[in-house]
């Protein structure tokens, strides 16, 4: 298709947290790929890194209020805004698009649905919070296959996530398109990595939900801490699984593992770039094989080594190029993760590959859907 002689004016709408990787990068590369962008949102979320850690009465009550003030300040910002081509919704934007389909659709804008975190994947198949036979999976399955037609067109992080969204959905082949996470500017940069003298080191950090396969690393630290004192593990985050895990550091009495809540962007960059070696996912669910996350690009985008699971998604990377920095793992089983980190501890220094996906490529993909759109 012909590329358009002007590329059109977006306006990006919706309930979404501006602090997430996602929508940041989302937002600088289609600013850098020439489109007029405008921005009407309400962050409910502030406060909530892990929205499924939300419990009490209280907290929910106070976070429908919001959404409801959200929802009429964004909707009487948008009646007054400027005539826009696109209406963007990124994640979670799955309310969103039933509250301003109608509105979109008097003033004949088309709209586009950045879904990210599929909703049914996330709470059913990957988190298991409710059972599949329930009537809260059957009704956010129904929703969000209404959804997904109000829109006009959608995109997701990797191809192999777009393929399952059609599937599921029974959308048309072909009309879920791809545009990658990608990793923030600060991850970028030509800082030498000080060789230190001490135990070789592992890194994970993540929020602590199913697709990571925290007891497979786990697993792994409580191998090497049998055969290898000189590995340790720095495990970063909290979430879902915090308490199952800190449960089975306990039980299995690993000195081998530093447990850290959480670490500010500062103190993860330079984690990241101090540590030998970053993991990224290796769970069970069938959402494991379609995303790839953030922390992977953001490793590499730091010339970090990473090992990962082998799956779908993470070949849409290979694809780009031979990077040795990635190191891939053909299933999920501690003794397979133990082995591959003493492969690379006991294999001489090798110059890495930065591997550049960054706000201009991820701005490059969005202006290819969009042409194909338009």
């Amino acid at each position: 298709m012909n590329k358009p002689d002007k590329k059109p004016k977006i306006l990006l709408w919706g309930t979404f947290d501006t602090k997430q990787p996602r929508i940041r990068i989302l937002i600088e590369g289609i600013m850098a790929s020439g489109f007029d962008l405008g921005l009407i949102s309400y962050n409910i979320w502030a406060g909530y890194s892990d929205k499924s850690l939300i419990k009490g009465a209280f907290k929910r009550i106070r976070v429908l209020i919001l959404l409801v003030f959200a929802y009429i300040e964004m909707l009487v910002n948008y009646i007054f805004s400027r005539k826009n081509d696109f209406i963007l919704i990124s994640y979670p934007g799955l309310m969103d698009i039933f509250v301003l389909y109608p509105f979109a659709l008097l003033r004949g804008e088309k709209i586009i649905w950045d879904v990210f975190i599929p909703m049914y994947e996330c709470v059913i198949e990957d988190r298991k919070l409710f059972s599949p036979k329930s009537i809260c999976a059957k009704g956010l399955y129904w929703l969000e296959y209404i959804a997904l037609r109000l829109a006009d067109r959608v995109f997701l992080d990797t191809k192999a996530h777009a393929r399952y969204l059609e599937k599921q959905y029974k959308l048309q082949d072909g009309l879920v398109g791809r545009v990658f996470v990608g990793a923030e500017n600060c991850f970028f940069n030509d800082t030498q990595r000080v060789q230190k003298d001490k135990p070789f080191e592992v890194l994970f950090f993540g929020k602590f939900i199913p697709l990571q396969g925290l007891e497979t690393i786990i697993g792994a630290a409580k191998l090497l801490q049998e055969k290898e004192a000189d590995v340790r593990f720095k495990i970063v985050g909290q979430g879902q699984e915090s308490d199952k895990i800190d449960d089975l550091i306990s039980l299995y009495e690993l000195k081998n593992v530093e447990r850290i809540k959480w670490l500010d962007y500062p103190d993860l960059i330079a984690a990241v770039n101090e540590t030998d070696i970053c993991l990224g996912i290796f769970g069970k669910t069938n959402k494991t094989q379609n995303v790839i996350p953030n922390k992977v690009f953001q490793a590499l985008a730091m010339n970090r080594p990473v090992i990962t699971l082998d799956t779908p998604a993470i070949r849409e990377l290979c694809d780009l190029g031979d990077f040795k920095n990635l190191l891939l793992v053909g299933d999920n089983r501690p003794e397979t993760l133990s082995e591959a980190i003493l492969r690379y501890k006991n294999r001489p220094f090798e110059h890495l590959e930065t591997l550049k996906i960054d706000y201009k490529l991820v701005g490059k993909q969005f202006a290819e859907f969009m042409n194909y759109t338009t």
